[in-house]
């Protein structure tokens, strides 16, 4: 039995295919182009980019999946499982899932983009227990989730959360003024991997159920012109 699962999240196009035991036997992902310099894309922008990245990936999927072994379609319909979780690039993924499972004749099953994290953060890890906590850090999401596992699906409670920006907002303004591209997450690693100057400290907000992203914002910003005042200074005594 092959399972095939399709998420179209913002910025990701996703698709993957695992075998009875859960076991990923193939999976293809492409992140949607943003314009150098520009801070997102538009939900209608988002949609056509995953309108248009999916046939090639499902195509190099097949390349090593048989479409008659697909015995099943889950794709992710919402950001998360509550009644007012909603955005239009979920819906390119269903109606592609909705088009592949009449295709094939297999039944199709819906989940969230964040059960989707929860699954990945869990795979290949033996939990001691079904119940645990979670942390969700994302672009859309900063959660602590107290999570419970069923033989369907994870049943999740919000513990703590952000009341203003998100962590994966933050990294994302940080990497645009950095000059990097948008999403930022992979360039922002790579060059703290490489960073070899003094510790920089920035301060966050934080309480026992919430905190707060902008302040820390504010102050990496003012950390970055101090940096560049600094580099002006350097190169100005280095002429002289």
């Amino acid at each position: 039995m092959i399972f095939l699962g399709i998420d179209t999240s913002c910025y990701t196009t996703s698709v993957a295919a695992v075998d009875g035991d859960g076991n990923i036997i193939q999976h293809k992902r492409r992140l949607l182009s943003v314009a150098e310099g520009e801070r997102g894309l538009r939900q209608s922008e988002a949609f056509f980019k995953h309108i248009n990245n999916f046939p090639d990936l499902y195509k190099e999927l097949l390349s090593d999946v048989d479409p008659k072994e697909i015995t099943a379609i889950c794709v992710s319909t919402q950001p998360r499982n509550i009644g007012n979780s909603y955005m239009p690039v979920f819906f390119a993924g269903r109606r592609l899932a909705e088009s592949i499972a009449m295709s094939l004749n297999v039944p199709l099953f819906s989940t969230d983009h964040q059960q989707g994290h929860i699954a990945a953060a869990t795979y290949g890890v033996e939990m001691p227990k079904d119940t645990f906590c979670a942390v969700h850090l994302s672009g859309g999401t900063t959660e602590v989730l107290l999570v419970k596992k069923t033989d369907t699906e994870y049943k999740t409670k919000i513990i703590a959360q952000t009341k203003d920006i998100n962590a994966g907002q933050l990294i994302d303004r940080l990497g645009v003024k950095m000059k990097l591209s948008f999403p930022s997450g992979k360039e922002v690693d790579k060059n703290a991997c490489l960073y070899k100057g003094e510790k920089i400290v920035l301060p966050i907000s934080a309480t026992y159920d919430s905190c707060n992203f902008s302040g820390t914002e504010t102050a990496a910003i003012e950390s970055m012109k101090m940096a560049q005042v600094l580099n002006v200074y350097l190169k100005q005594l280095c002429q002289q």
